[in-house]
């Protein structure tokens, strides 16, 4: 039988599901809590009985977003930075392809914060706990002896390459052409980290 923690877990996996759902026939201004409870076949109640406000549901479902994107690169088991670099740039490609509906959520939610103080210190804080978790999850993949300053630098680095990435390509869906620049790039920051070693 399953505890209330994972009767839990799976409601709100469910919720989660149906927002993906939502976004992909409706996109993201149909991101409700009455369309997402009646996608995921609960009612309004339900929803906010796990959620209770829409924000807190917007930054799960970013959450997720970041988690998911991670866990897809790390699974593969990258070698090194390079590799590590090259699964990240293919992967993010991958999904701006698959689902393009996920950026457009992104910024959504990014966009949310204008106009609510408390969702603007939360999305930081998730932000700044993904990218906290980036530093250390890349540990075994810096030079030996790099300060905390640099490695911060460069997840920041590669987070501000990202997002461009993601809203060049969304747009211009030339992925030959990224993939190349993504070369150039990961060239760069390598060489940045090489002469960043004491």
């Amino acid at each position: 039988m399953a505890t209330k923690q994972e009767q839990t877990d799976q409601a709100q996996q469910r919720l989660l599901y149906a927002g993906f759902e939502v976004l992909k026939l409706k996109g993201v201004k149909a991101l409700t809590a009455a369309q997402i409870a009646e996608a995921a076949g609960v009612s309004k109640g339900g929803f906010f009985h796990h959620f209770p406000k829409i924000e807190d549901y917007y930054l799960f479902m970013l959450d997720q977003l970041i988690q998911g994107m991670e866990t897809q690169i790390f699974k593969q088991k990258p070698a090194s930075l390079v590799e590590f670099l090259q699964v990240s740039v293919q992967s993010a490609l991958d999904m701006i392809d698959e689902t393009p509906e996920m950026m457009t959520a992104i910024y959504y939610f990014i966009d949310f914060s204008r106009f609510n103080e408390d969702y603007t210190q939360r999305l930081r804080h998730l932000v700044k706990a993904s990218l906290d978790k980036w530093v250390h999850d890349l540990e075994g993949f810096f030079p030996q002896g790099l300060s905390e300053e640099k490695k911060t630098y460069f997840v920041y680095l590669l987070d501000i390459y990202f997002s461009g990435l993601s809203t060049h390509y969304l747009v211009l869906k030339d992925q030959d052409f990224y993939v190349k620049i993504s070369e150039q790039f990961i060239g760069m920051i390598v060489n940045y980290l090489e002469e960043s070693q004491p």
